[in-house]
C-alpha cells in the first residue's frame, strides 16, 4: 500500500487506501485505462485515495459531500471491541435506526418513504453484512481524513447540498480551498443525499462539468 507521496497513507488510514486500490482493480477488470470517478460521502474519500495512488488514471473527480471532515461521534465508537462492535452494527442496521439516520440526512423529510427505507435495508441482507459493518466500525470508526485534499491535483467538482438560507457551507468551502483544481456546485434545498433528492439536477451538473 502507498500513495507514492509518503511511506503511509495520511493518518495511517490503510482501510481507505485499500478501498481506493480496490476501485482501481475494478477499472482493470473493466479494461478502463482511465475514467472520471464519482463518490458520495465516504466514497469521496475513496476516490481521492484512488487518484493519489494512480493520478494518470483519473480524468476528473466528482465528490458529492465527501466525508473528509465529518463531525465525529462519541469517542467510544473508535474503541469498539467484540461483542460491542457487533451489537452496534446490528443496531445501525435496524430499520428504526436506518429511518432516523435517513430522516436526519434529507432536507425534504417526506422523501424518506417506506420504499426508500426498503432499498437501504437491502445491503443488510447480504451474507456476513453485520460482520463486515462491525469490522468497519472498529477500524474506521468516526475518523476524519485530513491531509488528503491538499495533495489532489486532479480537476475536481465538489457538489454540496445547501440546507437553507443560513447554511454557510463551511465544510464545502474548506474542501474547495484545499483542492486547488476544484469547483464548488451548491444544490439549494437539499440534504446529504443529493443523488436521491435532486437526481436530475445532479446529473446535469455532472454532465456539464465533464463536457
Amino acid at each position: 500500500l502507498g500513495f507514492g507521496l509518503s511511506d503511509k497513507p495520511p493518518d495511517g488510514d490503510y482501510e481507505m487506501t485499500a478501498q481506493g486500490e480496490l476501485l482501481l482493480g475494478f477499472m482493470d477488470a473493466l479494461n478502463l485505462p482511465s475514467a472520471s470517478l464519482v463518490g458520495h460521502s465516504m466514497g469521496g474519500v475513496v476516490i481521492a485515495c484512488a487518484t493519489l495512488k494512480a493520478p494518470q488514471r483519473v480524468e476528473s473527480l466528482i465528490m458529492i459531500e465527501p466525508g473528509f471532515y465529518t463531525k465525529t461521534g462519541p469517542e467510544f465508537l473508535n474503541h469498539l471491541f467484540f461483542p460491542l462492535d457487533r451489537i452496534m452494527a446490528k443496531q445501525f442496521y435496524s430499520r428504526g435506526m436506518r429511518k432516523r439516520f435517513l430522516t436526519g440526512s434529507f432536507y425534504n423529510k417526506s422523501m424518506v418513504t417506506d420504499e426508500v427505507i426498503d432499498a437501504y435495508m437491502l445491503p443488510t441482507k447480504t451474507p456476513h453484512a453485520i460482520d463486515a459493518l462491525a469490522r468497519m466500525m472498529s477500524t474506521v470508526g468516526q475518523k476524519q481524513y485530513p491531509g488528503i485534499t491538499e495533495k489532489i491535483t486532479t480537476p475536481t467538482l465538489i457538489v454540496w447540498g445547501e440546507r437553507g438560507a443560513g447554511d454557510t457551507l463551511e465544510t464545502a468551502h474548506r474542501v474547495q480551498r484545499e483542492i486547488p483544481s476544484s469547483r464548488l456546485a451548491p444544490v439549494k434545498e437539499c440534504g446529504h443525499y443529493v443523488q436521491e433528492e435532486r437526481p436530475g439536477e445532479l446529473a446535469e451538473i455532472i454532465r456539464d462539468y465533464i463536457q
